[in-house]
């Protein structure tokens, strides 16, 4: 069995889209983590059939955390709630794990072939960082920041992750490097979006934090 984890923190225009996609393309548990939304986001993920949790301290770190905790599925399969990703592509990021004997199969955005919908500034901000990785990785990956990727769950657990918010994927991108994790990428379509929760500054210096930092 496998479970997807939506991190949501008022996330009701984008859910309804990402559970509708999945009802017709993904057969295993869904859980959407309420982080504390003041809008129909509970409303939206219940009547989209998901399994909802709530945690009302904020952070994209803390829930993808805790709903791994109580997940049932043997391999996880993370994507944000906004309607960003392509959940379609979810149980194809399953079997690659499962036929390829892999740890964690990541969806980039800047592979080739891989349509994106993002801002110039945002670009050169991934960039930069995919860049900085270098620093403390022999091996780059093109997306080190992406919110769509599936892993199995026993590695996930095995990471000790202590990241609350944005930073959890440069954490865990370092931590499978230096574990010496089977990791792979393939490339996605990404929607880009005019409300993004991730605050540039802020959540940039913490990434760049955890990065320079190292595990």
């Amino acid at each position: 069995m496998e479970s997807i984890i939506i991190p949501a923190r008022n996330e009701a225009l984008g859910l309804p889209l990402v559970l509708k996609n999945l009802r017709t393309t993904w057969n295993g548990e869904v859980i959407v983590v309420d982080n504390g939304s003041t809008d129909a986001t509970y409303r939206v993920a219940k009547g989209g059939g998901a399994r909802v949790l709530f945690l009302e301290t904020p952070g994209k770190g803390r829930s993808m955390r805790f709903a791994a905790k109580q997940a049932r599925g043997d391999i996880l399969v993370f994507v944000d709630g906004d309607n960003t990703y392509p959940v379609d592509l979810a149980s194809h990021l399953v079997s690659i794990i499962r036929e390829n004997s892999c740890d964690c199969v990541f969806g980039s955005r800047f592979l080739p072939g891989a349509e994106r919908e993002m801002s110039l500034k945002r670009q050169a901000g991934n960039y930069l960082l995919n860049r900085l990785s270098l620093w403390k990785v022999r091996h780059q990956r093109t997306d080190i920041l992406s919110g769509f990727f599936a892993i199995r769950k026993d590695v996930f657990q095995e990471l000790g992750l202590v990241s609350n918010g944005f930073e959890i994927e440069a954490e865990i991108f370092l931590k499978l490097e230096k574990m010496g994790k089977c990791t792979m990428e393939i490339p996605v379509p990404y929607r880009g979006r005019s409300n993004s929760q991730l605050r540039p500054w802020i959540d940039g210096l913490k990434i760049t934090y955890t990065l320079i930092r190292g595990v």
